[in-house]
Formats: C-alpha cells, sequence, structure tokens
C-alpha cells in the first residue's frame, strides 16, 4: 500500500498508507504483548471463539445441541465478528430469533453493521422476515411524521426480496404505520402534539422551552416526564444552565469534569500536590475565603522570588500565623440569597485576611495527606465548611452538585491504584489528576456521564444525547438545535482510515466481500449522513405525547439556516424550515446604537506586546490572563516527548548563536558536527528523557534534527539578524523574533529569507500561523525594497515547505492581532473552549470554563 503510494508520487495515499502501518506496528506490538502476557482483550474473545467453532466440528455441533434456541435483540448494533459467531451458534438459522431495526442503527462508529439486517437472509436462507406494523407508543400525529421520516431514509429494511424496486416500494409503504393510540388517551393541552418553532437566538430558543416545560408541568405532566434531547452534551451543558437559569429543574451532570465543584476539588488536590499553585486563583475564591485576586496575585508573586512550592509557600507566610483556631471560633452560618443560593458568611465577616488564614489552615491540616480520596473527605466532612451551601440547597441543582460531589469521590475511590499504574506517577495525587486529563483527551470519561440509578426519583426534566435516549421513552420530548452543522452533526475528518480491502462489507448480490476500491471518501461520507438519519429518527420516536421541534436563526455570533432534516419533512410540520421566527429574543438591540458606540480609547504612548503573548490570547484569551496578568506558569506536564523536543529547540538556539558569531560557517559544517552533539548531549543529561522506555529512539531522533539543523543553519549566503524586530499597528506595538533571518542581495533585487524550524513532519495542509504575517509585515516596515520569503524546515522529513500570502490573507491575519489587542485592552478574557486541547493545558484545572 505505501509502496504503491509512492509510486504514484500521491502525498494524501502516501500519509494514509504511513498512519495505517503505524497502526500497524502499534497493533503488533499490542498483541504480541498480550500473548507475552497470557492475556485476552474482548477481540480475542470474539476471534478465538470463531476460529474454535470453525476448526472444530465436534465443538460446534456440541454447542448447538446445547442453545436450540437463540435471542438477538438490537441486530442492526451487532457488528460482523458476532454476525459471523452467531451463523456458528445458530446452525443455519435453526431456533434463531433477531430483532433490528436499521433505522435505529446508530453504532456504526464502534463497528456496528446494520447491513447484516438488510441481508438476514442471505446469511439464513431458511429463515423470514416479519416486518411491525403498528406503533403502540405515540399518538397519531407524532406516528405521522416518524413515518414522514421513514419514508425518506437512507437504509433500507430487512425483506425477503432483494430488488431495489421491492426496497423503495417496502419503504415508502412505512408511512401506513398505524397507531394504537388515539388523541383521547391523553388530556388535551394543545391543538396539535407536534408543534415546531423558529427563534431568534439560542437565548430565545432555550427560554420558550423553559416556558412551555412550565406550562406543561402546571398542566399536570411532572418534570421527569419530559426530556430534552440533542446530539451534543456541549449542546446540553448550555441548556441546562439556561434552564436552570429560568427556574426548570434538570437532571443533566453532563460531563462530570467540567462541573464546578468537581473542578474545585481537583484544584484544592493540584493546590496541595502539584507545587506551581497555579489552582490558587479558584481555590482562594471558594465562598468561605473569597480572596481577592490582588491578594492572590501578590500571593503567587511573593512564591515566585522566593522560590517556595505551594503549598508551604502559602503556610510559610507570616500574615496567617497563629490562626490555628480560627475555623473554631469562627463559625460559619448558612444564609440563603435572593436567588436561592446558599453560601457561608462567618459571625464576624469574611475579610480576605480571615479568608486566607482559613485557607492556611485547611490546607495544613490535609496537605499531608498523599491519597487524593482521604485528602478530600477529611477536607469536605472534617475541616471546611464547603459543603454546607451544597447541602442546604434544596433545589434540583443542589442535588446535582451533590451526585457530582460523590460521583468524583466514588471515581477517586475505585480508581486511585489504577491511575497510579497507568500514569506510572508515584504521588498517587498527581497521579489521579493526569488520569483525569487521560480520560479527558481520550474521550474516555463517558461512563461517567449518566446520572446514577438513586437519582431517578428527582422530579426533574432529563436531559440525554440521542444515543443515550436510545430505549427509553417520555411523555413530552423537546428537540432543539435542529440547525445546520449541529443536527446533523459535521462529519468527522478521519485522520487514519482502514486500508482498502481491510474491512468486508456486502455487495448488492447480499454476498461478502472487501472494499476493493472507489470512492472511500464518499462511501464515509453517506454512512455518516445515514447514521444522522437513523439518530434524528431515534429521538423523534422516543416521543409518547408531544413532541417540539425548535431552531435558532443563530447560534452564538453566527447565523444558521435549518437543518436539511428538516427541509425533508417540512411539508409536514407547521410552518416551512426556514420561515419568520416565532420565539423572539426578549431585547433587539439597535444595530445603529451598536454601530454608533465609540471603540475604546487606545493609551498613549502605546503598549508593547510579543508575538508569543498574542498568540495565547488568539488561542485562549483566558489563558493569557493567567499567564500574563496573575503571572502563572503556563508550563504544562513535562512528557517525555516534550522533554525530548525542548532538547532540540535548545540546542537550535544555540546553533543560531554560533552562526551569529561566525562560528558556523558552510565549510567548517562537518567539523562542527561534533560540537553540536555535544551540546545537545549535555542538554540531554541535565533535561531529556533519562531513563525512559523509549530514551534511545528520541535520542536517535535528536541527533538526526540536529544534525540536518547544522548542515541548513551552515549554508547562509547573506546577513544574518538574529534580534527582536517591532512593527506599529493601531493599538500596540508588536515584538517578534524570527528563528532564522537572512537578508540575501541578489541581480534580481533583495530577499528577506525567514526561516521557522519545526521538529515534526509537513501538515497536508500548508501550514496557517498568524506570526507568518508578521513576517511580511517586519519586511515592509523596515526593508521596503526587499521581498519577503517564509520558509519552514522540518526536522523529521528534511523537507522545506514556502509559504506564500496573499495580501488580502496578510491584511485579514494582522487584523487577528488588532482583535487580540483591543479585547487585551478592553479587559475581555473568555475561555476558547476546546475538548482537545484544554486537557492538556496548564490550567485545566483552574479555568471556569464550565459555569460560563
Amino acid at each position: 500500500m505505501l509502496a504503491c503510494a509512492q509510486g504514484e508520487g500521491d502525498a494524501e495515499e502516501t500519509r494514509k498508507a504511513e498512519r495505517a502501518a503505524e497502526v500497524a506496528r502499534v497493533y503488533h506490538f499490542y498483541q504480541n504483548y498480550l500473548e507475552r502476557s497470557g492475556l485476552l482483550d474482548f477481540g480475542d474473545l470474539i476471534f478465538r471463539t470463531v476460529r474454535l467453532l470453525s476448526e472444530q466440528d465436534t465443538v460446534r455441533t456440541k454447542i448447538q445441541a446445547q442453545y436450540l434456541h437463540v435471542l438477538v435483540d438490537e441486530y442492526q448494533d451487532v457488528n460482523r465478528a458476532c454476525g459471523v459467531l452467531l451463523g456458528l451458534l445458530a446452525n443455519r438459522g435453526e431456533g434463531l430469533w433477531v430483532v433490528g431495526d436499521t433505522r435505529q442503527a446508530v453504532y456504526r462508529w464502534r463497528g456496528a453493521a446494520p447491513a447484516q439486517v438488510r441481508h438476514f437472509l442471505k446469511d439464513f436462507p431458511h429463515g423470514r422476515t416479519k416486518a411491525l406494523t403498528v406503533n403502540y407508543r405515540s399518538l397519531p400525529p407524532i406516528v405521522h411524521l416518524i413515518s414522514a421520516v421513514a419514508s425518506q431514509m437512507s437504509v433500507l429494511p430487512a425483506t425477503d426480496s432483494h430488488t431495489e424496486t421491492t426496497a423503495m416500494t417496502e419503504r415508502a409503504d412505512f408511512s401506513a404505520w398505524q397507531a394504537h393510540r388515539q388523541e383521547s388517551d391523553t388530556t388535551p393541552d394543545e391543538q396539535s402534539a407536534v408543534r415546531f418553532e423558529i427563534a431568534t437566538n439560542a437565548d430565545a430558543e432555550a427560554r420558550e422551552l423553559a416556558q412551555v416545560i412550565k406550562s406543561r408541568e402546571e398542566r399536570g405532566v411532572p418534570f421527569r416526564a419530559q426530556v430534552v434531547i440533542c446530539r451534543k452534551h456541549s449542546q446540553l451543558t448550555k441548556l441546562a444552565r439556561a434552564l436552570e437559569a429560568k427556574g426548570v429543574p434538570t437532571l443533566y451532570l453532563g460531563d462530570i469534569f467540567e462541573r464546578s465543584e468537581v473542578r474545585d476539588m481537583l484544584a484544592l488536590v493540584a493546590l496541595a500536590s502539584d507545587g506551581s499553585g497555579r489552582t490558587l486563583p479558584r481555590v482562594a475564591r471558594f465562598p468561605e475565603y473569597n480572596v481577592p485576586l490582588r491578594e492572590v496575585r501578590a500571593i503567587l508573586q511573593a512564591a515566585k522570588e522566593t522560590g517556595r512550592e505551594f503549598p508551604d509557600a502559602l503556610i510559610s507566610l507570616k500574615s496567617t500565623q497563629a490562626v490555628g483556631a480560627l475555623p473554631h471560633n469562627k463559625v460559619g452560618e448558612v444564609t440563603t440569597g435572593t436567588n436561592g443560593a446558599a453560601s457561608v458568611i462567618g459571625k464576624e465577616g469574611n475579610t480576605s485576611t480571615e479568608g486566607l488564614a482559613r485557607l492556611t489552615y485547611h490546607l495544613a491540616r490535609v496537605a499531608h495527606l498523599q491519597s487524593a480520596w482521604k485528602m478530600l473527605t477529611h477536607y469536605l466532612f472534617i475541616h471546611s465548611r464547603y459543603l454546607m451551601p451544597v447541602l442546604a440547597d434544596g433545589s434540583s441543582a443542589g442535588a446535582q452538585r451533590r451526585l457530582a460531589i460523590y460521583q468524583l469521590l466514588q471515581f477517586i475511590h475505585n480508581e486511585g491504584m489504577r491511575a497510579v499504574e497507568a500514569t506510572n506517577e508515584p504521588d498517587a495525587r498527581r497521579a489521579i489528576l493526569r488520569y483525569v486529563r487521560r480520560l479527558k483527551s481520550l474521550y474516555e470519561d463517558k461512563s461517567l456521564r449518566p446520572a446514577p440509578i438513586s437519582a431517578e426519583g428527582l422530579d426533574a426534566v432529563r436531559l440525554t444525547t440521542v444515543h443515550g435516549a436510545k430505549g427509553l421513552e417520555w411523555s413530552c420530548v423537546y428537540l432543539p438545535y435542529l440547525g445546520r452543522g449541529y443536527f446533523p452533526a459535521k462529519r468527522q475528518y478521519e485522520l487514519c482510515p482502514p486500508p482498502v480491502g481491510m474491512i468486508e462489507t456486502f455487495s448488492d448480490g447480499g454476498d461478502n466481500k472487501t472494499e476493493e476500491g472507489g470512492d472511500a471518501g464518499e462511501a464515509q461520507k453517506d454512512t455518516h449522513l445515514e447514521e444522522e438519519e437513523c439518530l434524528f429518527f431515534l429521538a423523534l420516536s422516543r416521543a409518547r405525547d408531544r413532541l417540539c421541534l425548535s431552531r435558532a436563526k443563530r447560534y452564538g455570533g453566527s447565523t444558521s439556516k435549518a437543518s436539511e432534516l428538516l427541509e425533508k419533512i417540512e411539508e409536514h410540520l407547521s410552518r416551512a424550515a426556514d420561515s419568520a421566527a416565532t420565539w423572539h429574543a426578549e431585547i433587539e438591540e439597535n444595530v445603529a446604537d451598536v454601530l454608533s458606540k465609540s471603540p475604546p480609547q487606545m493609551p498613549d504612548p502605546k503598549p508593547l506586546f510579543t508575538e508569543r503573548q498574542l498568540g495565547t490570547y488568539l488561542k485562549c484569551p483566558r489563558k493569557f490572563f493567567y499567564e500574563q496578568r496573575l503571572y502563572l506558569s503556563g508550563k504544562g506536564e513535562e512528557t517525555a516527548y516534550l522533554r525530548f523536543h525542548a532538547c532540540v529547540y535548545e540546542t537550535l538556539a544555540w546553533l543560531a548563536g554560533e552562526r551569529m558569531a561566525g562560528r558556523l560557517v558552510e565549510g567548517s559544517a562537518d567539523a562542527f558536527q561534533e560540537s553540536a552533539q555535544a551540546q545537545l548531549t549535555q542538554l540531554w543529561r541535565a533535561k531529556g528523557p533519562v531513563g525512559h522506555v523509549y530514551e534511545s529512539f528520541y535520542r536517535e531522533q535528536a541527533a538526526l534534527m540536529v544534525e540536518r539543523a547544522v548542515r541548513h543553519y551552515s549554508r547562509a549566503r547573506g546577513q544574518l539578524f538574529h534580534q527582536t524586530w517591532t512593527i506599529e499597528r493601531l493599538g500596540a506595538l508588536i515584538s517578534i523574533t524570527p528563528d532564522y533571518m537572512e537578508l540575501i542581495e541578489g541581480a534580481g533585487g533583495a530577499i528577506v529569507l525567514f526561516r521557522q524550524t519545526r521538529t515534526g513532519k509537513p501538515p497536508a495542509r500548508t501550514p496557517d500561523d498568524d506570526a507568518y504575517a508578521l513576517f511580511y509585515a517586519v519586511t515592509a516596515e523596515h526593508f521596503p525594497q526587499a521581498h519577503p520569503r517564509v520558509e519552514i524546515l522540518y526536522l523529521s522529513t528534511d523537507e522545506i515547505i514556502e509559504v506564500n500570502l496573499s495580501q488580502r490573507t496578510i491584511n485579514t491575519r494582522l487584523k487577528h492581532y488588532d482583535n487580540a489587542i483591543s479585547g487585551i485592552l478592553a479587559g475581555e478574557f473568555p475561555p476558547e473552549v476546546s475538548d482537545h486541547q484544554c486537557p492538556r493545558c496548564a490550567h485545566f484545572f483552574t479555568c471556569p470554563k464550565a459555569e460560563e
């Protein structure tokens, strides 16, 4: 596969083949490890059983005689391997009964093969199929809408005949589904069981949903009999906050590690164990401490100047001496505010000095406990008053906060030892923090999202994803966020698609085969759309009595069109999918007023920002705030991989200095290699991943990168610059220090060469970095007669890629910096939420993005 792609010169296919080969090497290593250790994974259980029954006739006959009847539910969610196993168990299908519906096939992403339902009679020729024609759950208008959706779905039902004409006929016949229930089965409270609304924006959609939910509860439909179903958890999180703000109780723990109270506890563990004090800004703001941010910043600055680590840096503060008795002689009391939220207030007030003293006292009592579970239980139940307002809150939100804390404590208790083993971190507290980051990064925290069984009795509106709603039903179902790009969800790019021919599929004639060609991308796209249709069908069919579909014309700052799924069925709805809004925002801001607002006044003289600082703001304004306003370190976890790259980059900086000093020139490059490798060795001993299982591999790659860098750094033909340049923008000055900058004079004119060095491989697309526009700006401002040339040197492959920017692109990227400057000067530091980047951020446990 790889040789073929390389021979044809297809860069994209070559990248796919390289990724597939890498996965194959990892899998080979993994499988060898299992065999050496005498272990089996789930795939082995299926594979070895299939091989046993296929090769051993005696065993197969005995098993078939033992199980005369086999029942399979949710047959559309069975993968092909299990389908083969079923064929061996069921002996030509005798005694086999399967129940399946391809319209509810929503697990393709984990290997399900719904085509088995359509080809059931090919696998079991003596079988028969029977379609269900009566719906016993929903009222007639809902059944009619579900039928309209089903008649247009791409998936085909199981059928005794296999012609396309017959299949299309049966698909159309689904609209004749009969409703067993009648409108008289429920108390009439609306003109129709199905309604479709269009809101001006997301806030209006949430507000009106809250009104509908509350009105139905007043008419006798309990909150727990109503559900909001969304395509993604991120949508549910926003709606949960909005509904709670409007007085609608909800039951939705969501992403437990994003919840405020859980982040509080993890921040406390980090403050006591990681030494940086990075989470002090969060812990210090607990209600019983309420230490002002300016004092937090002073404490962090003092710790930095004295070199003390936390929590010792806090415990040793002179201002908090002799406060051991403070938490006992100033017992707080619980008060309830006008919004129903409880808080703790000391009898003699809660000054910052008292709060800081109380925090110091609590830390001193728990920081020595090496178990995260013991530390938190002692803190919560013995020393602090954190739980007092949580226990006093009788609302559903309070119940969920208690559930979340319980879930966290249970998680830490059950997973503590596994975290130590998985992260190879001897400190159990730091291990659990690293383990949480890993779970978040790999999206392996989903098992913690469902509410425990003990919460089922809460009278609160359920919030769930479509996948979570499968197999359940409610009296009233609300399906919001039906905007394009939200439902159907956007198709995710598959980083490492399986090689062509690896996956067994079904031919039109029903025979099993492997993929031999065709447009794999289009096939993947079709499969994605099929599954999104199935999810829509599944969501609609959860409703018994009332179904409310809604969308907004704007989500966030972007205009949103109607979902393609709505457009397919708009003739069955009360209005067109793109008609005028029926749910309006409370306050429509006048456009003229917005335009007339004066821009913020720019300070004089202009402030100076480095490109790195503005780059941080562009990636995440909140990260900029933590690092530039609170002086928190942005240095994340020092993995072996990062230490390896750090050694290479420090060696490159040394090489640049040697080149500027004239000691590294083209004629001396070979002789200079020894000095460069010696510099790398020195750095490696001090900062490299010494002793790591992959140290030899990292060391070999580092040496190769340095060798290549020496060759490239020695080839300068013109005047070299290794300095900081400043360019002027409307609101501030921006400084940037290029990795490599060379002024080359030639007959065709002068060229300013900027070369950035990267240790990785070239990406599939041309690199997109705003900093490259600054190189053009430096040339225009300081070398107006020269032409800029921007290159990127990739040391892993020894390739140089040129980056060409049009003037329009340059202006757009410089505008990004202008916007960043305006945001900083205006004091705007919102978090930039990213499921991929946030768990890797140094401020993950500090950032309050979950509450915002």
